[in-house]
C-alpha cells in the first residue's frame, strides 16, 4: 500500500501532542507492508543529516517538504475567507508540491494529517476536491472549529471578540467543507466523532484512538518525588490560558502550603507569557527537551489545565504510558474513559486543584497511576491503533476501486 501523508509539519522531534500522535501511527504503520512518502510545510529548516534522521526514525519511504513563514499574515489580504492559521498552507511553493504529487499518481490513499494542510486546495473559504481518483482520509485530531467557538466564548475584550467569531464562523465552513469531499474521517475520540458528524451528518467516520508505546513499569512509591509537571507547546491558546490560570489561581496557594513542591514547565513556543511568572516560588521553566518521559518518570504528578477544545489529550496518555499520575479538568481527559479519583484526579475549581495537590502523597500518586496504566494499555497500544488504521486503509481501496469500475 502507497500512502501520501500530508502533515501540517515534520513530526519529529516531538514538540507537542499532535506531533507525537502522529509519530506514534507512523512509526506504527512503518512495520506493516506499507510505503509512506511524507510532504508537509514548516517553518523549521533541516540540515540532511537531520532529514536523514527523520526517515529513519519515522520509517518513510521518501520526505518531501517547502518552506513556510510561520505567520505569512499578508497573505490575508487577497484570501479574506481563509482562516488565519490555514494561510500558510495556501503558499505558491507548497500547492506546486502536492499538484507535483497528483501528476505523479500511483496512490493507494491520501491522508490529512489534521485540518490544516488539506487547506492547499481551499478556494473562496471551502475545500475544493484535489485528489479525484484516489481515496482521502482526514486524520482528525480535534473539531477545529470547536477550538475557536471555546477560544471566543471565553474572551472578554469586545473586539477581539468580534475578531475571533469571524474566524470560528470561517473555519467551521472550510471543517465542512473537508469532511464533506473526503472518503472517510478517523478521529482520535468518540466524542470527537459524535461533534463531526453533528457538524457534517453522514459524513463515514471511525474512532481510531492515538497509539503510544505501553513498557512495563514497575509502579514504586518513593518519597523523593516533589515535581508537579506541565508539558505541552505554548503557543496552542488553550495551554497558554490554561497554564496562566493555573500559575494565577492554583500554584502561589499550593507553594505557600506545600513549599516542599516545585513546578516544572515542559514545552517549545512562546515563552513571553511565562515573563511574569518565573521569579514566582517554585517555578522552572526547561523549555524543549529531546525527550520528556524522563520528566515524566520523575514528577509526583503532571496537570493539564485546559477548558476548551476538543480531540484527545495525548499529553494524559503520554503521562499515564511513562507512570506518571495526572490531575485535569473534565475536558481535559475527555474521551480517554478513565475513571476520575481512582484513575486521575478530576477538578475544575482552583480550591479543587489546591485541595489535590496540597493533598497528594507518593502512595496515592502510585496507586493512581497504576490504576489509569491498566485502564488504557489495551485500548491505547501502538499496536490496536495502527492495525486499527491499516483496515480501514484497506477497506476503503476495496470500496473505492468497486466504485469506480461501476462508473
Amino acid at each position: 500500500m502507497k500512502i501520501l501523508w500530508i502533515t501540517p509539519n515534520v513530526p519529529y522531534p516531538v514538540e507537542d501532542g499532535a506531533k507525537r500522535a502522529t509519530e506514534a501511527l507512523l512509526c506504527s504503520l512503518s512495520v506493516h507492508s506499507v510505503e509512506l512518502h511524507l510532504v508537509t510545510t514548516d517553518s523549521r529548516t533541516f540540515s540532511k543529516s537531520e532529514r536523514s534522521e527523520i526517515v529513519e526514525h519515522l520509517g518513510l519511504k521518501s520526505l518531501e517538504m517547502t518552506y513556510s513563514k510561520r505567520r505569512p499574515y499578508h497573505r490575508l489580504l487577497t484570501q479574506p475567507l481563509t482562516p488565519l492559521t490555514m494561510v500558510r498552507f495556501t503558499s505558491s511553493s507548497f500547492r506546486e508540491l502536492l499538484e507535483a504529487k497528483r501528476k505523479e499518481g500511483g496512490w493507494d490513499v491520501i491522508i490529512y494529517d489534521g485540518l490544516h494542510p488539506a487547506a492547499h486546495s481551499i478556494s473562496s473559504g471551502a475545500y475544493r476536491s484535489f485528489w479525484r481518483e484516489v481515496p482521502v482520509v482526514y486524520r482528525a485530531h480535534n473539531v477545529e472549529s470547536e477550538i475557536w467557538n471555546g477560544r471566543t466564548e471565553r474572551c472578554t475584550n469586545i473586539v477581539v471578540k468580534m475578531l475571533l467569531r469571524l474566524q470560528s464562523a470561517l473555519v467551521k465552513r472550510f471543517e465542512k467543507s473537508v469532511l464533506s469531499q473526503v472518503s472517510h474521517t478517523a478521529t482520535v475520540s468518540q466524542v470527537d466523532s459524535y461533534k463531526l458528524s453533528e457538524l457534517f451528518p453522514g459524513s463515514p467516520s471511525t474512532t481510531v484512538p492515538i497509539g503510544m508505546d505501553f513498557s512495563s513499569l514497575d509502579f514504586h512509591t518513593t518519597n523523593e518525588k516533589k515535581q508537579v509537571l506541565f508539558v505541552g507547546k505554548l503557543d496552542w491558546k488553550p495551554n497558554q490560558e490554561g497554564l496562566q490560570w493555573f500559575l494565577e489561581e492554583v500554584w502561589p496557594t499550593v507553594y505557600e502550603r506545600r513549599p516542599d513542591l516545585r513546578f516544572v514547565i515542559v514545552g517549545s513556543g512562546d515563552v513571553s507569557l511565562l515573563a511574569p511568572y518565573l521569579d514566582q516560588g517554585g517555578v522552572e521553566y526547561v523549555g524543549r527537551v529531546k525527550s520528556v518521559t524522563p520528566y515524566y518518570k520523575d514528577s509526583l504528578i503532571s496537570i493539564v489545565p485546559i477548558f476548551y477544545g476538543s480531540g484527545t489529550r495525548v499529553k494524559v496518555i503520554e503521562s499515564v504510558a511513562s507512570g506518571c499520575p495526572v490531575l485535569s479538568t473534565t475536558l481535559g481527559a475527555e474521551g480517554l474513559e478513565i475513571e476520575p479519583d481512582s484513575q486521575f484526579l478530576c477538578e475544575d475549581s482552583s480550591q479543587g486543584w489546591i485541595a489535590a495537590l496540597e493533598q497528594i502523597k507518593p502512595d496515592k500518586a502510585a496507586l493512581i497511576a497504576k490504576n489509569a496504566y491498566q485502564s488504557l494499555e489495551k485500548k491505547w497500544s501502538r499496536s490496536a491503533s495502527s492495525e486499527q488504521f491499516i483496515g480501514i486503509l484497506a477497506s476503503l481501496q476495496i470500496d473505492f476501486a468497486s466504485r469506480q469500475k461501476s462508473i
